[in-house]
C-alpha cells in the first residue's frame, strides 16, 4: 500500500486491477493480494489515522523549498564516477518536490525507496536503474498489445526521463532531476500512476537496481528487526513495508492491513543503520536508530510493536 494524503473519491479495485500481475509465492504473494484487495477504500480508512509523531506536516514539506534546483553533493562534480555523498542525498530527498511535471508526489513511496537504494550504491546504479526505467517504456511503447494511451504515456516517458539520466551521467544532476527518476518511474511501472503501487511493481522496479528479490516476511518485533539490521553488508539495504496509522488501543493482532508505506532499512558505508523515509518530515529524511523518531513507523507511543514486512531484499 503506498502512502497517500489525498482525499480521493472512494472505488473498489476492478477484477482486472486485482489480477493483473502474476502471483508471488509465500507472504509476499499475501501482501500483493492484500494491496490489491482493500484498493483505495483502505487507503483512506488507514490514513484517517496518520501517526502524528511521524511529523507528516505542511511545515515538512516547506523544508523542502528550493531543493529541486539543488546540485547533489558529488564528490567532484562534472565526474560522477568520484561518486556523491549519498547520506547527504537521502537526508533531503523525499517523494513530495516542486516540479509541476510530477503529479505522483502523493504516490511514490515505492518508487522513491527503491531510487534511494540505487542512491546509496552511487551515480552510476542510479544512471542504470533510470536507463532501466527508460528502456522500460520504450518496449511498451512499442507493444501493439497495449492501448494506444499506454503507448503514448510510455513514449512520452522515454522522451523526458532523458534529461535526468543525462545529469547523472556527467555529473550535473539536481535534486528535481532524482525526483523527475522516481515520478518516470512510477508512471513507467504501475498500471495506475496516480494509486497506489503494488508490490510487484516495487518487486520490478527493484529488479532494475539489480541484486535483490522480493521477500514479504514480516518483522515480529525489535529483536527481530536488529535480526534484519545484523544481516546486512556495508551498501545493503531492505525495503519495508510499515504503517503510518496509530494502532489502536488494545489491538493485539497484527495484519497486512496495517500497511501502507514504503521505506528504506540499510546499513551505510560506514556500518551504521539508517531508516529512509521518503514522506517529507520536520529536520530530516535519514534517521539513526538513536533518533528519537526513528521508530515511529514501527512501534506505537506506548511500546506496542506495530505490523510490517521486509518486502525486498539483497540477494544473500
Amino acid at each position: 500500500m503506498e502512502h497517500t494524503r489525498e482525499g480521493a473519491p472512494v472505488k473498489d479495485d476492478t477484477k482486472a486491477e486485482r489480477d493483473a500481475a502474476p502471483s508471488l509465492a509465500g507472504s509476499a504473494g499475501a501482501v500483493l493480494a492484500l494491496q490489491r484487495s482493500i484498493g483505495n477504500r483502505g487507503v483512506v480508512a488507514l490514513l484517517r489515522e496518520t501517526d502524528p509523531r511521524l511529523t507528516y506536516t505542511k511545515a515538512a514539506v516547506a523544508e523542502g523549498a528550493g531543493l529541486d534546483a539543488q546540485k547533489l553533493p558529488w564528490t567532484s562534480p562534472g565526474k560522477p564516477e568520484a561518486g556523491w555523498n549519498s547520506e547527504e542525498i537521502l537526508s533531503k530527498l523525499t517523494q513530495v518536490d516542486e516540479s509541476g511535471v510530477t503529479f505522483t508526489d502523493e504516490v511514490r513511496c515505492g518508487a522513491n525507496s527503491v531510487l534511494a537504494v540505487a542512491v546509496t550504491k552511487g551515480p552510476l546504479t542510479t544512471e542504470s536503474f533510470a536507463r532501466g526505467v527508460m528502456l522500460n517504456a520504450l518496449h511498451q511503447s512499442e507493444d501493439k498489445k497495449l492501448t494506444a494511451e499506454r503507448r503514448q504515456t510510455t513514449r512520452e516517458v522515454y522522451d523526458k526521463i532523458w534529461p535526468a539520466i543525462r545529469g547523472v551521467g556527467n555529473g550535473t544532476a539536481t535534486y528535481g532531476d532524482l525526483s523527475l527518476i522516481a515520478h518516470y518511474a512510477k508512471v513507467a511501472m504501475s498500471e495506475k500512476a496516480g494509486s497506489s503501487t503494488t508490490g510487484h511493481e516495487v518487486g520490478a522496479m527493484a529488479a532494475l537496481v539489480g541484486g535483490m528479490r522480493t521477500s514479504g516476511e514480516p518483522i515480529q518485533d525489535k529483536e527481530h528487526f536488529a535480526m534484519f539490521a545484523r544481516s546486512l553488508k556495508k551498501g545493503e539495504s531492505y525495503i519495508v513495508l510499515a504503517g503510518t496509522n496509530v494502532l489502536a488501543e488494545g489491538v493485539k493482532t497484527r495484519s497486512l492491513a496495517q500497511v501502507n508505506h514504503y521505506v528504506v532499512v540499510g546499513r551505510d558505508a560506514g556500518g551504521k543503520i539508517f531508516l529512509y523515509d521518503p514522506y517529507p518530515r520536520v529536520g530530516t529524511q535519514l534517521l539513526r536508530s538513536g533518533d528519537a523518531n526513528f521508530w515511529t513507523l514501527f512501534e506505537t507511543a506506548d511500546g506496542r510493536w506495530k505490523a510490517s514486512y521486509i518486502f525486498v531484499r539483497p540477494n544473500f
